[in-house]
């Protein structure tokens, strides 16, 4: 991963891009039970999963087994099943960069099993669901749709979470004190200060939160933070020095 420095530009398009296909899981099977008799698609004999509409059956949600459902790219439309939360063995759900619109249902995020959540580049809308109890989450990408409301300070009970990706969407108000990862937030409306102890777990990776209206200085435990390859903070309102070590 290329490191990026406290206000450059040039690669402001894909950094975070990159950023999230390091974190993207590239071996796991399409689906982990057979749903060919549900109107909505079926694996062949490699195991791919083959769409046969472009909307989510109610019916997808009776797979009470399944645990990796991975449908991006698929073109699919509508709203995800009211039922997807009696899905209690989910896993992994990535349904990114279709066309589904409607809101986050609340059930997703109480799922005790869930561990990852790509929804990137659909058209949802509405708040972030809470509570949030699936606390074995590793991965939430959620960026690139029409979100709106404030970050939940269950976030700050993720301990597990390495990738809290929000950016280009609505989000606004300060960021939580709670969240020792820092998320992905740019092209938001957050304000107030970058949160003091962003790499107490050690596991900081990025920092992407430019085109906000941050302000403050950036918190010097950063330049400690050993394990931090991205800065991006540019077209804030942020002010003082930048720690030596960054």
């Amino acid at each position: 991963m290329d490191h990026a420095r406290v206000g450059d530009d040039s690669e402001r398009e894909t950094t975070w891009a990159r950023a999230r296909d390091d974190f993207t899981t590239t071996n796991h099977e399409a689906m982990n039970q057979n749903s060919g008799d549900k109107g909505f698609g079926r694996l062949n004999q490699k195991r791919r999963f083959t769409i046969y509409s472009q909307v989510i059956p109610s019916t997808f949600t009776e797979l009470r087994k399944l645990k990796k459902p991975l449908i991006k790219d698929s073109s699919l439309i509508g709203e995800i099943p009211e039922t997807i939360g009696n899905l209690a063995e989910l896993e992994e759900l990535d349904l990114s960069n279709n066309s589904l619109t409607g809101t986050i249902l609340s059930g997703l995020f109480l799922l005790k099993n869930l561990t990852t959540v790509y929804l990137y580049k659909n058209h949802l809308f509405g708040p972030i669901p809470q509570p949030i109890e699936a606390l074995k989450m590793e991965v939430i990408d959620l960026s690139e749709n029409n979100l709106t409301g404030t970050i939940s300070d269950d976030f700050g009970t993720l301990t597990e979470l390495s990738l809290l990706s929000l950016f280009s969407n609505q989000l606004s108000r300060e960021i939580p004190e709670s969240i020792s990862h820092l998320p992905s937030l740019a092209y938001n409306h957050f304000t107030g200060k970058v949160p003091e102890y962003l790499c107490a777990n050690g596991g900081l990776i990025g920092i992407v939160a430019f085109d906000n209206n941050l302000s403050g200085e950036l918190p010097n435990s950063l330049g400690n933070c050993s394990s931090l390859l991205i800065v991006r903070v540019n077209g804030n309102r942020l002010s003082g020095s930048i720690s030596a070590g960054l």
